[in-house]
């Protein structure tokens, strides 16, 4: 597989993985708090109010790259192959914990195949480096960004969707903020 296609297939593996668990997500979210300029691959933040980066590493060279590793949260992860691991592991810091997917993950259910992340190194609870404000102000900032992007796309093709991402938006809001926001009545003064 090239690059691009294991990023992929570890992006679809991670979403898996964490989607029982988590309260709230958001994909290559941006921090900008006065000089620091950073983004992560995954964010997610649980019920018991736990943040998680994760940073995706396809390959050796990826790790070794100049693009930073953003690991600002209670607990924070690599998501790599496990070659890759096996690679790295001496340069990886004591605190950061490690998903690869491995061959003995697989397992067959109604005749597909599933392959699942494990956690080969567990990580280590840190302090939040952050304000929890902060870090919800960059998953929102970078939610807005994704559905700006989408409108983009989907407003040629397919008008249902504002609906459904509303719905979606609000969802997250009530379960952060326990707030009771009606969606149908929001879409209709638009």
């Amino acid at each position: 597989m090239e690059r691009s296609e294991i990023t992929y297939h570890l992006e679809c593996l991670l979403d898996a993985y964490t989607w029982r668990t988590r309260l709230c997500s958001c994909w290559e979210v941006t921090f900008n708090f006065g000089s620091l300029n950073e983004r992560v691959d995954f964010l997610t933040l649980d019920h018991r109010n736990t943040w998680r980066f994760y940073e995706i590493k396809s390959c050796k060279a990826d790790f070794y790259s100049n693009a930073k590793h953003t690991f600002y949260g209670h607990l924070n992860y690599y998501v790599m192959p496990y070659a890759v691991y096996c690679e790295v592991k001496d340069d990886i810091a004591n605190h950061i914990g490690v998903l690869c997917e491995q061959n003995e993950t697989q397992y067959t259910q109604n005749g597909y195949k599933y392959i699942e992340l494990i956690a080969v190194k567990k990580a280590k609870r840190q302090e939040l480096r952050f304000d929890d404000r902060k870090l919800m102000l960059s998953i929102l900032r970078s939610k807005e960004r994704d559905s700006i992007a989408k409108t983009t796309y989907e407003m040629q093709h397919d008008k249902s969707w504002v609906q459904r991402d509303l719905a979606k938006t609000f969802e997250e809001y009530q379960k952060l903020e326990n707030i009771q926001l009606n969606v149908s009545d929001f879409s209709e003064r638009n």
